[in-house]
């Protein structure tokens, strides 16, 4: 495969760079490529967000800041916290998030899984085999009709404490883009809570 990709080798290869030593890549697999190429996800546009923390508390903090992202992303993840993780997700990004697993990829028991969140946590868990390995995980963006961004939940939530739902979600609309109605419904959603 190709190295230094969500590997801390960069060190390496910026000492050997100051050291005055000429450091050129050897094309290879990637990882990354490969999974998201056949996952059968958008590949226009994708994002690679590396290893997700260790911690459940973190990895979910990590996770709500990209729930609205409408691009692929493909994340690497330990064979141990592979269950973890896709719970993780299905509770941050809902069980029908479409979502790929590609496991020991261009080795011998390399396997693809393909589904929603739950789908593919019910396959894991259903087979310990799929908890070896490396594993690249793809999980498929936010439908573009259902993102509202954190940046205008914050500024509606703000403007709700000051103003009426209707003229919130109006001016929310008008300084960040976002749909009006989606918004409306959104602060409904936040008045309910409190």
């Amino acid at each position: 495969g190709t190295p230094l990709i969500s590997d801390p080798g960069y060190r390496l290869v910026s000492e050997a760079r100051q050291q005055g030593y000429s450091v050129i890549p050897i094309p290879g697999a990637s990882a990354v490529i490969a999974a998201l190429s056949v996952s059968g996800l958008p590949t226009d546009k994708f994002k690679f967000m590396g290893f997700l923390p260790a911690k459940s508390t973190q990895r979910k903090t990590s996770l709500s800041a990209v729930k609205g992202n409408t691009e692929t992303m493909v994340y690497y993840e330990a064979p141990h916290r592979i269950t973890d993780t896709i719970a993780d997700m299905l509770d941050i990004f809902g069980a029908d998030r479409p979502a790929f697993m590609a496991r020991e990829i261009s080795k011998t028991f390399e396997t693809y899984l393909q589904g929603s969140l739950a789908e593919l946590l019910d396959l894991v868990r259903a087979d310990s085999n799929q908890q070896r390995g490396e594993m690249v995980l793809v999980i498929g963006g936010a439908a573009e009709t259902e993102t509202v961004s954190v940046d205008a939940e914050k500024i509606l939530g703000l403007l709700l404490k000051e103003l009426p739902l209707t003229k919130a979600a109006s001016l929310t609309a008008k300084i960040t883009g976002g749909d009006k109605k989606q918004l409306y419904q959104l602060g409904l959603a936040i008045q309910d809570k409190n």
